[in-house]
């Protein structure tokens, strides 16, 4: 019947001899209501189910490697990811020892009128790049990032955003370039900024060519996302390490909790096995390695053991849970075998066209308490200085005011943390003036970028090893690079 019923009848001997041998044995264990689920579940991973055509299988089966071999210095990737578009002109914000007639703290106030935070309330920060001024003032909320950043451990990038090419405002105006395709659109533009190729509609991630360029140079690389599917991740099928998709609370969960997995994966392997039809080969390889894969990493996370106790993880912070399964899978590097690893984490809430003030001091503060659990932590595992963690977001918002918070924007500021970065320092160029008729203000306090997202990735790319740059940044001939030794000591 549930050959009928689920597959049309095209369910073959070998895949029926296997849901009689589990129905039965669960039958004979747990009863009626149990085996029938079992056998469902089996089922539907078959290739009958899951593709049209007839699956005839051969004698070989998928048995996929878990582990790398891992055997060069280790080193990860952390991309955090602001979703909603964050006002980053309230993260990072002129203070003192500005130019004369340029931006200061006074135009910003003026521009930003009620969203903006008094300048007594900024966390002073200096700067040992030269820049429109000698001192900015960072978010209330982010003092433990403020101690990074006077500890040489944290940077800033002004005025980033998706670029194609370099852009004036009478370009943009007259359309005589190249432009990201629907600019200040959430979904367009946060696959721009994870893809770093905006004028594409469907492109690969940015460290999913990444991982597949350092996968064919021989790295053992691993690539996860703690919080569901993204662009930046995504690579080209089969080119890199396979992704993993791991939950923030209950880490990498198995096919069936009630089933010991020396019982059930063996009879999902033996349904998974190689085929006649491409088609159910593939969905049958794809089973196999998400299967298997799934048991092995919730071992290794029940069993990681952390050096600090992570207190910010035990509040309602997602962010911070999401960071302790990154601290947990790191910790565990050598038994995975990996020598290269990338995760991506996501922090959401900052579309803030009403209550900008009060939310985004709430975001900074969860993601302030986070980072500094997790850089605590990899410091204990003595690995600070071979992790990156870099903030991202789709644009920054209108520096003008909706009356109860701001707009979608493009050019904003953000930054990037590690115990080898050449830190204390504002790279690209803080906008010198912002009001209406300022050379980069195209309407609303939206700044057109004077730094591509291509920039910081070539640096970044070059630091975890690529050696083909132009195959993870096509556009970045377009654009003056940060190379890792601008970033890195």
């Amino acid at each position: 019947e549930l050959n009928l019923l689920l597959a049309a009848g095209r369910l073959n001997e070998n895949t029926k001899n296997i849901l009689k041998t589990e129905y039965a044995f669960q039958l004979n264990e747990v009863g009626s209501r149990y085996a029938l689920r079992m056998a469902q579940q089996l089922l539907v991973t078959s290739a009958e189910f899951n593709v049209n055509n007839f699956h005839v299988p051969q004698d070989r089966s998928f048995v996929p490697s878990t582990a790398g071999n891992g055997d060069r210095p280790y080193k990860a990737l952390v991309y955090v990811y602001m979703d909603g578009g964050m006002d980053s002109f309230n993260v990072l914000v002129p203070h003192s020892g500005c130019e004369a007639g340029k931006i200061n703290y006074a135009q910003y106030a003026d521009v930003r009128t009620n969203v903006a935070l008094s300048q007594g309330e900024l966390l002073n920060i200096p700067t040992d790049q030269q820049q429109v001024c000698s001192t900015f003032g960072l978010h209330p909320s982010l003092g433990d990032i403020q101690t990074l950043y006077n500890q040489r451990d944290a940077m800033f990038f002004a005025n980033v955003g998706p670029l194609v090419e370099p852009v004036t405002k009478e370009q943009f105006q007259k359309k005589t370039v190249e432009l990201p395709i629907s600019l200040f659109a959430h979904n367009i533009q946060r696959v721009a900024a994870q893809s770093v190729i905006p004028q594409s509609n469907s492109p690969t991630g940015v460290i999913g060519r990444i991982a597949d360029e350092l996968t064919s140079q021989g790295y053992a690389a691993g690539a996860y996302s703690i919080f569901g599917t993204n662009t930046a991740l995504v690579g080209t099928p089969d080119a890199g390490p396979p992704l993993d998709f791991i939950d923030a609370n209950n880490g990498a969960e198995k096919f069936d909790e009630f089933t010991p997995s020396d019982r059930v994966l063996p009879a999902i392997l033996n349904i998974s096995k190689g085929g006649k039809s491409v088609f159910g080969e593939t969905w049958g390889r794809a089973v196999a390695q998400t299967l298997e894969r799934s048991e092995v990493l919730s071992s290794v996370i029940e069993n990681a053991e952390l050096e600090t106790s992570f207190p910010s993880a035990d509040t309602s912070s997602s962010i911070a849970r999401q960071l302790r399964q990154v601290a947990r899978l790191i910790s565990q590097r050598e038994i995975l075998g990996h020598d290269r690893d990338v995760f991506y984490v996501r922090l959401g809430g900052f579309d803030a066209h009403t209550n900008l003030r009060s939310d985004l001091d709430n975001l900074m503060a969860a993601l302030n308490a986070a980072l500094s659990d997790f850089v605590e932590e990899m410091k204990a595992q003595s690995l600070w200085d071979q992790v990156t963690v870099l903030q991202a977001s789709e644009f920054a918002r209108t520096l003008t005011s909706n009356g109860e918070g701001t707009d979608h924007g493009w050019g904003g500021n953000y930054f990037m943390m590690s115990g080898s970065l050449n830190g204390r320092r504002i790279l690209g160029e803080y906008p010198d003036d912002i009001r209406d008729d300022a050379p980069l203000n195209i309407g609303r306090g939206r700044l057109i970028p004077t730094t591509s997202w291509d920039s910081i990735w070539n640096g970044i790319a070059e630091w975890l090893g690529v050696s083909d740059l132009d195959s993870v940044l096509p556009n970045r001939g377009n654009f003056e690079l940060y190379s890792e030794s601008d970033l890195y000591d």
